[in-house]
């Protein structure tokens, strides 16, 4: 299986989308969106800045784990990863993000999923 995105709803009008790696492993959590346009704009961006190694921020708590975040070029995040809890795992994360985010198809999510508004 290849990497994808799934877009769910995580309470009454609020929808996210995670990046799984091809083992359905969580390598990113988007921030919420209010519909499923939205989301489908942020997988967008996601998309067009994930191969920019300049839009990664990498982030250390006082423990020592450590977690990504994902910038758009007007430094929006998009979306944040796992907690990792060493720098090698971080960055390995990282060169599957930028490999496959591109790339990555939609696929049906176990989440729910509202149907979009009528046009």
């Amino acid at each position: 299986m290849t990497a994808h995105f799934e877009i769910g709803s995580v309470a009454a009008g609020a929808l996210l989308f995670v990046l799984r790696d091809g083992h359905g492993d969580v390598l990113l959590t988007s921030r919420i969106y209010r519909d499923p346009g939205e989301a489908l704009s942020g997988i967008g961006h996601l998309r067009r800045s994930a191969p920019l190694a300049t839009r990664y921020l990498r982030r250390r708590d006082a423990g020592g784990t450590q977690h990504f975040v994902v910038h758009d070029a007007s430094g929006e995040v998009l979306a944040k990863s796992e907690i990792h809890s060493t720098a090698w795992a971080m960055e390995a994360a990282i060169e599957q993000v930028m490999r496959h985010a591109a790339t990555a198809t939609i696929a049906a999510s176990g989440l729910t999923v509202p149907a979009p508004p009528p046009r």
